[in-house]
């Protein structure tokens, strides 16, 4: 195992929720040490779909859907105190529907898409992130792996591998990724002592996430809020 301590975290994600679902625990760990730590949200959650059926007219309402999870991420941040949150673009991002990203943008039918984060591209969204890391200068930047199969997830992969590359710095901050199931990975981070302001944070998406006692299930399967996160340092 290696050493994962940055005193200036940034946590990039694709989605309100990511941050407490895949980065709870990481997030709460470096608040605890006294590290700078600031979460950049890329879009709103227009696509979520809530189990709740007294939100059905919401999740046919990307504006609203937006407008709910945007409020719920508010209130998850709560959970962290001291955590920075930027929702980023000059313009808003929207989140990409999975099913208009098999084939690519030209078999979509979507007149959306080119506003979507993938739609958009790695160019367009690196150029915007340059800018943001540039002004808080962190020593590490987090995000899930390419490997998930999320093309959102992906893209803010791909947009912050692009930036760290184009910030030209003499010490570039370096890039952990949050592994896969069954990807190899070099640390791990989560502790009882951060266990329940991830319990908490998470607890917040109960319309979209199965919460019971000590597990929490986001449609991949029951697992455990003590489980701690791991992550590996992209090359």
């Amino acid at each position: 195992m290696v050493s994962f301590s940055p005193q200036r975290l940034m946590v990039v994600h694709a989605h309100p929720d990511d941050e407490s679902l895949f980065t709870g625990h990481i997030i709460a760990e470096a608040l605890a040490r006294g590290a700078e730590v600031k979460l950049v949200t890329l879009t709103r959650g227009e696509q979520g779909q809530s189990q709740n059926p007294v939100l059905r007219p919401v999740s046919r309402d990307p504006k609203q859907m937006a407008d709910y999870r945007s409020n719920l991420l508010r209130k998850a941040i709560e959970a962290f105190p001291g955590l920075q949150h930027q929702f980023f673009g000059t313009r808003s991002y929207l989140e990409t529907p999975q099913e208009s990203t098999g084939f690519g943008r030209l078999s979509n039918p979507n007149p959306l898409y080119n506003l979507t984060l993938t739609g958009s591209g790695v160019k367009v969204i690196r150029d915007e992130l340059v800018p943001v890391l540039k002004n808080f200068r962190p020593d590490a930047v987090v995000t899930l792996s390419s490997k998930n199969p999320n093309s959102d997830h992906k893209m803010a992969f791909k947009a912050v591998r692009s930036a760290i590359r184009s910030i030209n710095a003499s010490k570039p901050p370096k890039h952990w990724v949050v592994v896969e199931p069954g990807q190899k990975y070099e640390a791990q981070v989560g502790s009882s002592q951060t266990e329940p302001q991830k319990h908490k944070a998470v607890s917040v998406y109960q319309d979209f996430v199965t919460i019971k006692s000590n597990t929490y299930d986001y449609g991949t399967g029951e697992l455990k809020f003590s489980e701690p996160e791991k992550l590996r340092l992209v090359s």
